[in-house]
Order: C-alpha cells, then structure tokens, then sequence
C-alpha cells in the first residue's frame, strides 16, 4: 500500500517547506484542480470568515518581500487516514520577521491520487 510509503503527514511537511521557500511552482503541484482554502480570523469577540482560490494563495506568497521574514511552526500533527482519503490537523505559531502575529489550527483535506497525496482543501484558524 502506498500510503505506507507516503503518509500524508509528509505532503504536509512538503508544503511547508515549499510555503518558505515561497516555491509556488511546487505548491500548485500539491493540490488537486479546483481546490479550495478557507480561514476564520478570531479577534476578541470578532469573527470573519474568508475564501480563497489556490491561484490568489500562490500570488500572495510570491508577492511577499524579500526582506519580509515569515515562519509557520507547527506545535502539532494529527492525521486520520485510509488508503485514499485524509485529515491532516496542524497547531500552529504564525511569525513575520522574528515575531508572532498570530496562532492557529490547519486542516488539510486531501486525496490520494497519482501516486501523491493531493490537497482538496485546507481551512485554517488565525487567532490575532
């Protein structure tokens, strides 16, 4: 079975390390066509809720500044998977230029397929 040979787990540390290394040649290659990315921004009593295209995420990635630092640091790592569907949830610390802005929690849905594990969505918390 390939999902022994690739957890799901790794795309997901694979697209972290594409997000630094603003590579968003080998980010639009780890989601399926027509995926979607949700948030729900917390501030106080506030919420609002945001979408996103795939598209729109890689833009603003590439758009960040080369003088703009930015680290996501994953504090932990839950998956629920079968052999061609998975949950990935990630805890995070979200820092821009050595200083937390925000934390939060990812959840990666995805599919297996093609050989790879592919992102069909993510939703995400950002608790300012």
């Amino acid at each position: 079975m390939l999902l022994y040979n690739q957890p799901a787990s790794k795309a997901v540390e694979s697209f972290f390390q594409n997000f630094h290394a603003q590579d968003t040649v080998a980010l639009k290659n780890q989601f399926v066509n027509g995926a979607s990315m949700h948030s729900l921004a917390i501030k106080g009593d506030e919420r609002t809720t945001s979408a996103s295209t795939v598209n729109t995420f890689l833009k603003s990635i590439a758009s960040i500044p080369a003088n703009v630092t930015f680290e996501e640091r994953l504090t932990s790592l839950k998956t629920v998977a079968d052999d061609h569907i998975a949950s990935v949830h990630t805890d995070y610390e979200f820092y821009v230029n050595g200083k937390r802005s925000h934390t939060g929690r990812n959840v990666f849905t995805m599919v297996f397929v093609d050989d790879a594990w592919k992102i069909t969505q993510i939703t995400d918390t950002r608790i300012y």
